[in-house]
């Protein structure tokens, strides 16, 4: 049951489940069961926001996964951790615990859980600045996905070799990795990637001069987020477009397209959206005056 509250986002009640499947484990003095359940408890924890606490009960199950020898549940647990010491911004500490999970990982010749770490130490690397590092792990990641036949996932590196790219100011190959990732979205019809896709093809596309066709990836993506009713994204996308307008000296258009993000930006609760639409507004109506 808890495993099942997890999945369809309900983490207080998982969390719940998972408590009162710990003393039953324990009475029936059996340790992978016990260990699964304070992983159980620990992913709540973390997705909670109590990352602290999730590492207490990774830390405990962890020594258990020792206990039985099991690697893979060793594994599953320090990539785990990993993630809670990221969330922390322990990052040295993330990355020492996400390559001994792939130690433990990569002899048992799990492609996917491989490329799962891989795409990982990646992401962590992207975010402490190291771009050239994260697409060495996500090129690997990349090409271990493409074996497995995880379309989602090899469209989500694909992405991420994009971003890195553009970080590192080739627009070129960032627009190559795009697209790629732009018709592996579309091929298993994931919505939301493409969305993703097109809002980033569009930024890079504007990067390269090239306004008119930014234009139309950005509609695009506003159109697949109105589908998917994906309010939050939504108001993103609006203001993307209401900066090109901007940019391209429209002014007028540029005012309208932020004045409907902010709505969007108060409706889903995300003041983090409404300062920047607010701050691209105020620079847009200086220059208008």
């Amino acid at each position: 049951m808890g495993d099942l509250f997890g999945r369809i986002g309900d983490l207080q009640r998982s969390l719940e489940y998972f408590n009162r499947a710990l003393p039953l484990w324990r009475d029936l003095r059996d340790r992978r069961g016990e260990a699964q359940a304070l992983l159980g408890v620990g992913y709540n924890y973390s997705g909670l926001g109590d990352d602290l606490k999730a590492i207490e009960y990774y830390d405990d199950a962890l020594g258990l996964w020792q206990a039985v020898n099991d690697r893979r549940g060793q594994a599953l647990t320090l990539h785990a951790q990993g993630f809670s010491y990221s969330n922390l911004g322990e990052k040295q500490k993330t990355l020492d615990l996400f390559h001994r999970a792939r130690e433990l990982t990569e002899p048992m010749g799990d492609d996917a859980a491989s490329a799962r770490l891989l795409n990982s130490l990646g992401r962590v690397y992207r975010e402490m600045y190291q771009y050239q590092e994260a697409l060495e792990y996500y090129k690997v990641a990349l090409r271990l996905y493409q074996g497995v036949d995880f379309r989602n996932a090899e469209g989500d590196c694909l992405f991420n070799i994009c971003r890195c790219y553009f970080l590192l100011g080739d627009a070129g190959q960032a627009e190559d990795y795009c697209a790629r990732a732009l018709a592996v979205y579309r091929s298993p019809s994931d919505p939301e990637g493409t969305s993703f896709a097109l809002r980033e093809l569009g930024r890079i596309h504007a990067s390269l001069g090239r306004q008119e066709t930014a234009l139309t990836d950005y509609q695009q993506a506003l159109l697949l987020n109105r589908e998917t009713k994906n309010r939050r994204v939504e108001a993103y996308t609006l203001n993307d477009i209401g900066r090109l307008y901007q940019t391209l000296g429209e002014k007028e258009r540029a005012l309208g397209y932020f004045e409907k993000a902010l709505p969007i930006n108060r409706e889903t609760a995300n003041p983090i959206g409404e300062s920047v639409t607010r701050y691209q507004h105020g620079t847009c109506d200086e220059r208008s005056g």
